[in-house]
């Protein structure tokens, strides 16, 4: 939206397909100062997918474009509990697609970012705010055709670095409960529009 734009009363229309639902209601006066988060429902109920809406006003500070995307597993739609939030500062995220496949020895959360067309995505330095009691022991990540190993020791909000999203960044996380979980990023620049 244009700079000085009021985020906070936005009312969007939602067209569906015959016999969905949404929720909020389409129409609904919502808060867009932060994330909006709709659940949809196809007309038998079997079928339940999550969406996620961010309004940005352009020129404003760093914080007020910054995107906390909760990690979400495709399959079952459930948020993943360790991490509150994966911000970037001043990057809008188009879409986010999760899964949870099985990798190494423990479960894993592999996350695509879908960037503004021309995002530079070799150098994103992401904020990672953790569950209580959740801690970031080790990350992965790639320069040039080398990947290099970091032993590192971090709780609450995490500010992470500068990382090339386009090779691999990957970390992994012990959870309050002491089981490990690996989680691997990448981002790709596609248009919004």
């Amino acid at each position: 939206m244009a700079k000085g734009a009021n985020r906070s009363k936005l009312a969007p229309v939602i067209t569906l397909a015959p016999g969905c639902t949404i929720t909020p209601k389409s129409g609904t006066m919502l808060d867009f100062s932060k994330n909006i988060e709709w659940t949809l429902k196809t007309p038998d109920g079997s079928t339940v997918k999550y969406y996620l809406a961010s309004v940005f006003v352009m020129g404003d500070t760093d914080e007020a474009n910054m995107v906390p995307i909760k990690i979400r597993c495709n399959n079952t739609g459930a948020v993943d509990p360790n991490i509150v939030s994966f911000s970037l500062p001043g990057i809008i995220v188009a879409n986010c697609f999760e899964h949870l496949p099985e990798l190494w020895r423990y479960p894993g959360w592999s996350t695509h970012l879908g960037m503004a067309k021309g995002t530079d995505c070799t150098k994103l330095a992401p904020i990672i705010t953790l569950s209580p009691g959740a801690r970031i022991t080790e990350i992965y990540y790639s320069i040039g055709e080398q990947d290099f190993f970091k032993q590192v020791d971090y709780t609450g909000i995490v500010e992470v670095g500068v990382y090339d999203f386009t090779k691999q960044f990957s970390f992994t996380l012990i959870a309050a409960d002491g089981s490990r979980v690996y989680y691997s990023y990448g981002a790709h620049d596609r248009s919004i529009w």
